[in-house]
């Protein structure tokens, strides 16, 4: 009977130490699953900015198109890839920085000065 309730003891030490491990997995999860949500809560806005800026981009190369008509297909495609890329690389860390943000006072006040400043 001593070694049953010794075996029995000691399978409970090993589950209890397994607890914190098990909690720490689940607090993990849930502190990802909520900033999934909040990023989620703030893609319609970077969908709008980045909308807005690519009507930009295309404007301005309509209004340079007697211009880029002079060029060759190959150095049309490298103008667009290159206004594409510098539009891509000013508005990442904006986009990431909302991200990071979203859910929090100052995820916020970047996503009010987002909407204003451009006006979205």
């Amino acid at each position: 009977m001593d070694d049953l309730r010794a075996f029995a003891e000691a399978g409970m030490a090993g589950r209890r130490q397994e607890v914190a491990r098990v909690q720490a997995i689940i607090t993990d999860e849930v502190e990802r699953y909520v900033g999934s949500v909040n990023e989620r809560e703030v893609a319609p806005l970077v969908v709008d900015l980045r909308a807005k800026a690519e009507n930009l981009r295309i404007a301005e190369l309509q209004r340079h198109r007697a211009k880029l008509d002079a060029l060759d297909p190959e150095q049309r495609a490298a103008v667009e890839a290159v206004t594409r890329g510098v539009l891509n690389k000013l508005l990442h860390e904006p986009t990431v920085r909302l991200k990071e943000s979203a859910g929090s006072p100052k995820g916020e006040r970047l996503a009010e000065a987002l909407r204003a400043l451009f006006d979205l």
